[in-house]
């Protein structure tokens, strides 16, 4: 039986909404209700602490409009409807009030829906933060007026991939992409314990040394929109020692730990792989483009491999591609020649011709080689088709060679319900290929992001450990409430096991793992001493907090189960589907957070925005009422004598022009007093700068204020 996933819908108890929004920004006048329209992002900056198995987020929104819909004085209400990666941990929900910051109340979600509505009637100052399923969430704040701007925080823990030493993590791009006008992003980065050396994956951007006398040492990194895609990452080195990470956290009542372990660090593994990468690519499946999984797989293949591995590259058309006649050293030079020819090609799901000439491949090399199909096509969902496709391949070759399957359709998706259970996609081919072949298969949807899918599936290949078990436990006690990596099939053999749990005792920590890899049984008897044991902060008991209520939700929504997740989140401060962070304009009864420090001012007015290396752009005051500064550096670009500044509004209205003379060694200032070009006051709301210079053109955002 096949239904349309777009069109489900995840009703709990009556309030939660139907979940096809995922990442959507509207402005609406909430005493009319029909008359919605893109909402603006205007400024984002996100701070970001290494707590051990996650990252601290907090995500500094401004939101505003400028429409001729509305008029200056109708009451205007946002509503955010956002994802973040499966494993999310939401801590805290801030609004600004004018100067001033309320931190939000946390409350079940039946009071916070009532008393939120009722004050939007009112016509109030009020901002909910819902959570409506494992990765959906919703915002609402009231009221914006047109040319006004509002501004929130939201405050995560983003579960992150370690990967060789180094943790990684996505970007909430999903988020800033809702604007109808994508914003530029301020990143602050706190180096800690090891945790250090930042780098934002496929780009050139350079986090850059600052301080401050209230947040001290901290890194940051200008990041403009044309460069924030699905492929910006971020990365660390992590203080992995010896294979092992473990910190631990202390309170009165209940001690926390948290671990990441290797086992690959304690096997001698085989070396010199032969991967033949096919990709079935269909243009609406997948949130990430076609440039950015080329971009993406690129960067991991590098990573994984040196050039004693070889590889070969087939994609989908009418026919077949193969971009070499013979297995090739994996170098960066052959990958570029590899993929980026599929740039330019237009490409559509040629499925059993992929996988009949990959056979045929192997049976011409030697047989020998594994196949790595990276894929989000859906055209054999049906039992029926995708059995036939597998005994067709089997007659071409059985046994089969290992399929690593890396299913990335997480867009369109249909779902069939086949033995008593829903598969997604193309979910039933991909579990049954892999089982028949003795690969291993994963999907976009079980992870945080597409890197990490990669990551997964590429180390997979690498070999597989069996029957793995660990045991953890102080010197003189016992560990329990444990969360997770699952190892039930088994894990790729450099994957990183990563666990949260409870314990009781004192350190030092004991560590036992067993399995099996490539057939042969191992064990490991570690002692970590207290002297190789971090000290972590309260993050960690939220950590675990998070993770029970998460596993709690899976559970139905009997009365019981719901009164245990409330328990948990109200006492915990960490958001679950039946509760809602509330924040009230300040008043007898709600004051105004005197503990909320605001990182987002480290942007400074006086910043500069690096356009690339080819010099600067400082705008000051950034918002501003009555006039802006421009101070521009050319010194990298000699021989441009001449530079345009334009300056448009939200329409794309050129309200200002000038050209200015550039000379060497010098800066270019100008100003601009908020007049259009026939001398007329220009209204508050957003507008964007763009300089050009010789044949390079930049831009940056720019809020006037009434």
């Amino acid at each position: 039986m096949k239904k349309n996933f777009l069109f489900t819908a995840l009703i709990i108890m009556g309030l939660i909404p139907v979940l096809n929004a995922q990442n959507t920004l509207w402005i609406s006048d909430p005493q009319v209700g029909w008359n919605w329209q893109r909402g603006t992002i205007s400024e984002a900056s996100l701070s970001v602490h290494p707590k051990g198995l996650y990252l601290e987020y907090g995500l500094y929104l401004t939101f505003s409009v400028a429409s001729n819909n509305y008029n200056a004085a109708t009451q205007l209400e946002i509503a955010l409807d956002f994802q973040l990666p499966k494993g999310a941990i939401v801590l805290d929900s801030w609004l600004w009030v004018g100067d001033d910051i309320v931190q939000g109340k946390l409350i079940d979600r039946w009071s916070a829906s009532d008393i939120y509505e009722g004050i939007v009637n009112r016509r109030r100052d009020p901002s909910v933060l819902f959570k409506n399923s494992n990765t959906q969430y919703q915002l609402r704040v009231y009221p914006l007026k047109n040319y006004e701007t509002r501004k929130v925080k939201i405050t995560y823990l983003m579960p992150v991939d370690w990967n060789r030493g180094k943790i990684e993590s996505t970007l909430p791009v999903n988020i800033l992409q809702t604007s109808s006008q994508p914003p530029d992003l301020w990143l602050f980065l706190w180096e800690d314990k090891g945790f250090e050396n930042p780098v934002l994956q496929n780009t050139d951007i350079i986090f850059e040394s600052n301080s401050d006398s209230a947040f001290g040492q901290f890194r940051r990194a200008f990041v403009p929109y044309d460069k924030l895609t699905a492929t910006t990452g971020l990365s660390l080195d992590a203080p992995l020692r010896n294979g092992i990470y473990l910190s631990v956290f202390e309170d009165q009542n209940t001690s926390y730990y948290q671990m990441a372990l290797s086992p690959g660090s304690f096997i001698s593994q085989v070396e010199n792989q032969r991967i033949l990468v096919l990709i079935d690519y269909e243009a609406g499946n997948s949130f990430m483009s076609k440039a950015d999984l080329i971009a993406t797989l690129k960067q991991r293949m590098l990573a994984s491999y040196s050039p004693s591995d070889s590889f070969n590259l087939m994609y989908s058309k009418l026919r077949v591609e193969q971009a070499f006649d013979t297995w090739k050293p994996v170098t960066s030079a052959n990958l570029n020649a590899a993929f980026d020819p599929l740039l330019t090609e237009s490409m559509y799901s040629n499925l059993p011709g992929l996988c009949s000439t990959a056979l045929d491949f192997l049976k011409t090399t030697g047989g020998q080689g594994s196949i790595f199909l990276v894929s989000n096509s859906d055209n054999f969902g049906n039992y029926e088709q995708a059995n036939a496709l597998i005994k067709d391949l089997k007659k071409m070759q059985d046994p089969l060679p290992p399929f690593y399957i890396a299913d990335l359709q997480d867009q369109m998706l249909n779902y069939y319900y086949i033995g008593s259970r829903y598969y997604y996609g193309q979910e039933y081919l991909y579990v049954n290929l892999s089982k028949a072949s003795s690969g291993y298969f994963k999907s976009v949807r079980e992870v945080p992001s597409v890197p990490a899918l990669l990551t997964d599936v590429i180390g997979s290949i690498e070999g597989m450990i069996t029957a793995f078990d660990l045991y953890t436990a102080p010197a003189d006690g016992f560990c329990y409430g444990r969360f997770g990596t699952n190892i039930i099939e088994g894990i790729p053999v450099n994957q990183t096991v990563t666990q949260v749990g409870k314990f009781y005792g004192q350190t030092p920590f004991n560590i036992y793992l067993t399995g099996l890899y490539q057939t042969q049984p191992f064990s490991q008897l570690l002692q970590i001493e207290s002297n190789q044991i971090q000290q972590a902060d309260t993050m960690l008991a939220k950590m675990w907090h998070g993770r029970y209520i998460a596993e709690l939700e899976k559970g139905g929504n009997n009365n019981m189960i719901v009164q245990e997740i409330l328990f948990e989140s109200l006492n915990n401060r960490v958001l679950s589907i039946h509760s809602a962070f509330l924040c009230l304009e300040p008043s007898d009864s709600v004051s105004v957070c005197q503990t909320c420090n605001d990182e987002s001012r480290l942007v400074g007015i006086d910043s500069e925005i690096r356009m690339d290396s080819a010099g600067f752009v400082k705008l000051y005051p950034n918002p501003f009422r009555d006039k802006v500064t421009m101070e521009i550096s050319m010194d990298q670009l000699p021989e441009v004598n001449q530079l345009v500044i334009r300056i448009f509004n939200f329409t794309g209205q050129l309200v200002f022009e000038k050209a200015e003379e550039v000379v060497p060694g010098r800066l270019v200032t100008t100003e601009w007093s908020g007049t259009g070009v026939n001398g007329e006051e220009c209204p508050a709301g957003q507008y964007v700068v763009m300089i050009q210079a010789g044949p390079r053109n930049w831009s940056k955002k720019l809020m006037k204020m009434e």
